[in-house]
């Protein structure tokens, strides 16, 4: 089984698309809600390195932004989404998103819209 086959089963076979609904309808610290929040890691994290950077963070965040974006409508542009984003996401700003990081601010980007 090749690493990208390992993700898919690990996830399975959710897009980060799905995972990211998920997470937004669970609530946090639980169990399902928190494997969601792994499996999306594991999703962008494509070269296991335990941080999502470089390539990795770029999709990232422009998946990250389409979704909010998507919840939000046109109100707001991508620009300042994506702004709010790195605070939320990458609070020391060093481009690299650990899986604390994402724990963390995860919940505060998908529940920033009161839903």
């Amino acid at each position: 089984q090749t690493q990208c086959e390992q993700i898919l089963a690990n996830m399975g076979n959710k897009s980060p698309k799905a995972l990211l609904s998920q997470i937004d309808a669970g609530k946090p610290g639980d169990k399902k809600t928190e494997k969601n929040v792994e499996a999306l890691f594991k999703a962008y994290d494509k070269d296991g390195s335990g941080n999502i950077d470089g390539d990795e963070y770029q999709k990232f965040l422009l998946d990250l932004t389409k979704y909010v974006r998507d919840e939000l409508g046109d109100e707001y542009e991508e620009e300042a989404i994506r702004g709010w984003l790195i605070k939320w996401m990458d609070p020391n700003e060093n481009r690299k998103i650990s899986i604390m990081e994402l724990r963390n601010g995860i919940h505060n980007v998908l529940n920033a819209d009161g839903d």
